[in-house]
């Protein structure tokens, strides 16, 4: 499930210095794209699902159409084309999230579905997401590219981060690995029009922490796993209203 990264970079034995360490984390995940302009938050959490192992509970076999249908069970259980919509914030993961494990879960959980407990972060740090990484837990995230939303749960788009790396090509800098569900068109990929390694046919770009931070503005995330002690939510002050939701970009 997990490939873990360890290089040593290359130093002249004659500098006397050790060779330095970069390692790294990256989850095998497949793209699900989304299936209609709001659904960033479908697919992104179909994507999580997946990964984690749990099965598909829709009928016909349309993995994210049985997440909107978690998100929404009293107007979309019976057709999910009804909510083209988007999750009013990424708070709302962790019901969605929740409902789905009750769901898809005939019997016991097992491996990394047994410690299966989501949970909403403002602000989150990057110890928190490389720890999840390395746990083989992906991190659901809202960015906002255009502006920053006052409150950080008003997330414009949902990504799933699914590795990272802390001195990406020499970099000295950390960088991280996610997965974008939207089907951009030519010219407007975020990523790329920032400069930044993106693979359309996967979604995958690759992304220095500090930029996704502070230029995608990451401002909130859902991290899969059980909470402990030191894990308590950031808090900062800001406006309780924005136009922007985790939906779709």
């Amino acid at each position: 499930m997990r490939r873990t990264l360890l290089l040593l970079a290359a130093l002249s034995v004659s500098s006397g210095v050790q060779p330095a360490t970069v390692r790294g984390t990256e989850l095998n995940t497949e793209l699900v794209a989304q299936e209609t302009a709001s659904w960033c938050w479908a697919a992104s959490a179909s994507m999580a699902l997946t990964l984690l192992g749990f099965p598909d509970i829709n009928p016909v076999k349309d993995y994210q159409c049985g997440v909107v249908a978690a998100a929404f069970p009293a107007a979309c259980d019976a057709d999910c084309t009804k909510c083209d919509r988007a999750l009013d914030s990424m708070k709302e993961f962790v019901g969605l999230l929740d409902r789905y494990r009750r769901l898809s879960l005939g019997g016991k959980a097992d491996g990394l579905k047994a410690s299966f407990s989501p949970n909403y972060v403002a602000f989150p740090d990057f110890e928190r997401i490389k720890r999840s990484l390395d746990l083989s837990y992906p991190v659901i995230a809202g960015i906002s590219p255009l502006e920053k939303p006052r409150n950080p749960a008003l997330a414009a788009h949902a990504v799933l981060i699914t590795g990272y790396q802390n001195d990406y090509l020499g970099s000295g800098e950390t960088w991280v690995v996610l997965r974008d569900p939207y089907p951009y068109a030519d010219g407007e990929n975020i990523w790329i029009n920032a400069g930044y390694s993106y693979t359309p046919e996967t979604g995958r770009a690759v992304v220095p922490w500090r930029a996704l931070r502070d230029r995608m503005n990451l401002t909130s995330a859902v991290f899969l796993e059980k909470m402990t002690a030191g894990d308590e939510p950031v808090r900062r002050p800001g406006a309780s209203t924005s136009a922007s939701r985790a939906g779709g970009t």
